[in-house]
């Protein structure tokens, strides 16, 4: 009894925790807008690098390794939910981000996963020229 009161407590700070380091909407707009978000996502079981430039109109430009180039749209809330569509699809859920270190991210995406990013200053990979 005692142990599974342990895991119960441990898994609700640890989710509390989350959430209260979560960023809110002015500051996921000041670490994103006009800056590159570099990560790896897993599509089909195949672990793919991505690149993603969000401009200050909503526009995001991006580049991926088995792809190529695409666009989307994003929106802020101000709970931190930043959501995202892609090349005329619908917006596809709530994106979270939490800070690790310096330009260290983690992120959450709608469907629960967590993976780490990275954000560097402008448009490193001149992605809005497309």
């Amino acid at each position: 009894m005692k142990k599974l009161l342990f895991i119960n407590l441990f898994f609700n700070i640890s989710s509390h925790t989350f959430a209260a380091d979560r960023l809110n909407g002015a500051a996921v707009k000041a670490v994103l807008v006009g800056n590159t978000e570099t990560g790896v996502y897993t599509n089909k079981g195949q672990q793919l690098n991505f690149w993603e430039f969000y401009r200050p109109d909503g526009v995001i430009r991006g580049t991926e390794d088995k792809y190529g180039a695409y666009h989307g749209t994003y929106a802020i809330k101000s709970d931190g939910c930043l959501q995202a569509k892609y090349d005329g699809g619908e917006y596809d859920g709530c994106y979270y981000y939490v800070q690790l270190k310096d330009d260290q991210y983690s992120v959450t995406d709608p469907q629960g996963s967590v993976s780490t990013i990275t954000i560097s200053k402008g448009d490193s990979k001149k992605l809005n020229q497309f």
